[in-house]
Parts: structure tokens; sequence; C-alpha cells
């Protein structure tokens, strides 16, 4: 008996080791991470966050990502990717992803990441389990600036001071701020004219507990270029400063009327300063003015230069996006008020610049992308937007007198977005209307996403298979395992008995002795006393 499961043993052990190696199964796992283009920003300003997935190898992967952030500190504007949600919550199914916030309160955001359903792009491997990441971004108060040498809370250190050190109001006398003033806009320009050596600056501050701390550069003015700064600091010791760059004329230079317009001031246009090539507009012939005036200048746009058929021209640039701006007049200089026009260096196109406002904010209408599919049921056109200004835009085929009043047209907001509005010509409204035309490369986008969301369905499904049949694998062995120590257990019995009844048949037949059996002690005596060699016997 005692043989036969030694003999057993090491078949069991074989076996269980066959077995554990097959039933460990372990997945891979991933993780997200962050990227910000800036922790501290200012009100008003845009900030972009970038989000990614990866394996623990390293490589990109496709999971279901919910970013949440701080909804009063900071305002949602675009993502990338098709999203879901709003209000503090966006989520995305894809590798990777930017969103972009702009900054409308002053705070502090936690931006936090969570995934789940990951997948390795390049070993097909479900991810088990995908780490969260997360970050912050500060928000100073609407004008920001650096720290003063302040304490920070006046050594009074059980009450929270004041950060405001904004202006609720900026003027000078003489001369006109550009752009308008804004208590989160720091940088302005000005002119004067030559008899003008000083200015007076009065400003307002936003919060009671500020004080300005001071004003300089605003008395001595030299020809050409100065510049004003006024130091304003909070109730707990931040600073901000306003500057001011302030152009005194030469003595033979008009200084334009001080409440001119962009655009409709009669600015004095030398034929020199007119560039030879001439430009068609719908209204009259015009050439390319060469010295811009600083009182047409729009809010958020500064100078530049602009290849025009390859001339450099002075011109203007949007600050916040790919606008180009030239300034023209009448050929014939029958006209002395100028327009700014948009240089379309894609189509080689220009054509008046206008913008619509709602507020603070404000679209500029562009031509739409060259790639944009316009359904047979619409129709170009045109509507007239504040300044008499035309824009161009779509409508509907055959309208209703419930849709003759809507335009569809394409444009830029002061952030740098693009995106379709629709304009209300009857209450002079718009409002953003996305995915009204597709243009190629959204399509584009669209068909990447669709081919990503297949291959990830296709990826989890042979995963599953895969796993249901390692599974059954271990099923399978697990059931051949038992059966064969049964078999083994049997055969073991069966030959132990089949030995006991060899051994009583050859009792039987020869009629064998039988003998109680000895134990080991008295063995061991009987065989002392027959080898004993002593016995003199």
């Amino acid at each position: 008996m005692k043989k036969g499961i030694k003999v057993w043993i090491p078949i069991i052990a074989i076996l269980l080791c066959l077995i554990a190696p097959a039933a460990k199964v372990q997945a891979a796992t991933g993780k997200t991470s962050i990227a910000v283009s800036a922790s501290t920003v200012n009100i008003g300003d845009t900030v972009t966050v970038t989000v990614k997935a990866v394996s623990d190898a390293g490589n990109s992967a496709y999971a279901t990502m919910t970013l949440e952030y701080n909804p009063d500190v900071l305002e949602f504007s675009s993502c990338s990717a098709t999203y879901g949600g709003g209000n503090g919550s966006i989520s995305v199914s894809i590798d990777s992803f930017t969103v972009k916030f702009k900054a409308i309160a002053a705070g502090k955001s936690g931006i936090t990441v969570t995934a789940t359903d990951g997948v390795d792009f390049s070993t097909a491997e479900e991810l088990s389990s995908m780490e969260g990441s997360s970050t912050n971004i500060t928000v100073n108060n609407s004008a920001g600036g650096s720290n003063g040498g302040g304490t920070g809370n006046g050594g009074n250190t059980g009450t929270k001071l004041s950060a405001d050190n904004s202006l609720k109001s900026l003027t000078i006398s003489p001369g006109t701020l550009s752009p308008e003033f804004k208590g989160s806009t720091v940088n302005y320009t000005a002119s004067v004219a030559n008899k003008v050596t000083s200015v007076a600056v009065n400003a307002e501050v936003a919060n009671e507990k500020a004080t300005v701390e001071s004003v300089t550069g605003n008395t001595n003015l030299a020809v050409g270029e100065n510049v004003i700064k006024i130091v304003v600091k909070a109730e707990n010791g931040t600073t901000a400063t306003y500057a001011i760059k302030i152009t005194r004329q030469a003595a033979e230079t008009t200084t334009p009327a001080e409440n001119e317009k962009p655009g409709n001031g009669e600015v004095e246009t030398p034929p020199s300063e007119l560039g030879t090539e001439e430009i068609f507009l719908k209204n009259g012939t015009y050439c390319i003015v060469k010295n811009i005036p600083e009182q047409v200048i729009p809010e958020d746009f500064s100078r530049m230069t602009v290849n025009y058929h390859g001339t450099e021209y002075p011109g203007l640039g949007f600050d916040n996006g790919m606008i180009s701006l030239l300034y023209l007049v009448k050929a014939d200089l029958s006209d002395p008020a100028g327009i700014l026009a948009v240089y379309d260096e894609t189509r080689d196109m220009v054509y008046p610049y206008t913008r619509l406002t709602n507020g603070s904010n404000y679209v500029i209408p562009l031509l739409a992308p060259v790639d944009t599919e316009i359904p047979d049921h619409y129709t170009n056109t045109e509507f007239f937007a504040e300044n008499a200004e035309t824009v161009s835009a779509y409508q509907l085929l055959g309208g209703d007198e419930w849709t003759k009043d809507f335009y569809l047209f394409y444009g830029m907001n002061k952030d740098g977005d693009e995106t379709w509005y629709q304009y209300d010509a009857l209450e002079n409204t718009y409002q953003r209307a996305f995915n009204a035309f597709k243009s190629e490369e959204d399509t584009l986008k669209d068909e990447q996403y669709d081919y990503l969301n297949q291959k990830y369905l296709e990826l989890k499904e042979t995963y599953r298979r895969e796993t249901e049949k390692a599974k059954n694998i271990i099923y399978i062995m697990i059931f051949v395992a038992a059966v064969l120590a049964v078999v083994v257990i049997n055969v073991f019995v069966f030959y132990h008995k089949r030995r006991h009844e060899e051994e009583d048949f050859l009792e039987e037949e020869l009629h064998l002795p039988t003998e109680p059996k000895r134990t080991k002690e008295k063995q061991t005596k009987k065989d002392v006393e027959v080898f004993d060699f002593n016995d003199e016997d």
C-alpha cells in the first residue's frame, strides 16, 4: 500500500504544476496624463488642457475618459474630440484630446481625469484598469500682475485680504485709448498732437481697498513713442501695471479727432502713401494704404507685415487667431474714409472687415473653409452687419416667413475659435450653430472617430473571445486532470486488490501453512538467536 501511495504523489504533483500556470491570467494596466498651457492665468484668458491615455508599456491607449473641472472658475469653450456632458464634466472616447477653457472668475479649479475601458493600440489587449490624473489651474483677479512685495495678508492672519488690483476705468486727456478700456486688459496705445507734451491720467480702482500707487511717463512727452505706467496695488500687496504706449506726432502730422471710430474717420491720405496695385471691391477700386492710422486699429489687433502678391505692406494681425487685415482707400481718393479689409491668402481674396458684437463678446465673419460641403437646398447670399457692411452667408432655398430672417455664416470669436453661427436679421442677434455644414476635415474627423470606435469594438470582442477560450482550456485541463486522477486511483486499487487475490489463491492451492506475522522486535530476536556465533553448540 505504501509503495502505491509513493507512486501516486508525484503524479498528483505533475498535474498540479500543469494546472497552476494556466490558471494565472494577469492583464496589463494603463494610465492618463494631463498637460496645461498655463497653471496660472488671469480672468478672460484662455487655457488649453491636453489629456492622453497610455498603457503601462507606454503605448497609446483608447479609453473612455471623463474630465471634471470647476464651472464657477472655468468656462468650457471647445473640445478637439466628439464629447458629451457639460457644466463641470466632459466625457470622450479616444486616446488623446484637448479642451479649451476661458477663465471667468478668480479662484482655483481642479482638473481631474478618470478613465475606463482602456485598450492598448499596439497589442490589442484590454487594460484591466486605468489610473486617473489631476492638476490645478489658478485664476488671478481681473488684471493679475506680479507680487509687489506685500505680505499678502497685511499682517492680519485672521482675515483674507483682497487680491483685486484691477482698474474700474482708465482715461487720458487729451487722447483716446485703443483698444477700448477693459479691466482685464493692461496694455493700450494712444496718439496725441505734436503740441501736446503731457497728458492727464484718470484711473479709478475696481476695489475700494486697492490704491493707485503711481503714475509715471505722462509728462515731458518726446516726439515718437512714450510709455505711461499706472501701478495699482491690491489690499494684500500684489500689484498690477497698466501701460499706455502714447505716440506724440511730429510737427507736420495732423492729429485725428479723438472720438473718431475705426473706419468712419476722414483721414487725409496722400497719394504717395498708396500702393500701386489696385484691389476691386463691390463699391469701387481701392489701393492699400502704407500708413495705418492708430485710431482705426480694432480691439485685439496688432500691427504686422502682410505679404500681398509679393509686396510687403503694413497690416494688422488678430492677436488670438489667423486673420490678416489691410487698410484700403479709394484709388481716386474720392472718399477720404478708408476701410479695413480681410485678406484671405488661401483664396487670394480681399473683402471688407466687419464684426458682430454681443456685450463684451464679438464674432468676425469670414468666408467658409474652401472644403465646406454646402447642401443643395442652401444658397449663398448676404446680410447687412451692424456697420452696414455685407456678410457672406447661406440661407434655405424657398424658405417660409419663419426662416427668411435667418442666415448661417462662418466666423471667428474673440478667443480665436472658428465655427458656424446663425444670424437673426429681425432681432440683430447671433448664436453658435455647431455642425451646420461639414468640411472635408470635419468629415475626415468623423470617419477617423468611427474607424477608431469600430477598431475598439473589434479589439474588445477579440479580447472577450480569447478570454473565453482561455477559460475553456483551463476547465478542460481541470477535467482531464480529474479524470486522470480517478483512472490512476482505480488502477492502483485494482492492482493492489489483484495482488492480494493472487496471494490468497497460492496459499489455498499449495496448502502453505499460515503463521502469524511477527513483529520487527521478535524477528530481530530470532535472527540474533539463529546467527549467534558465540553459541558453544
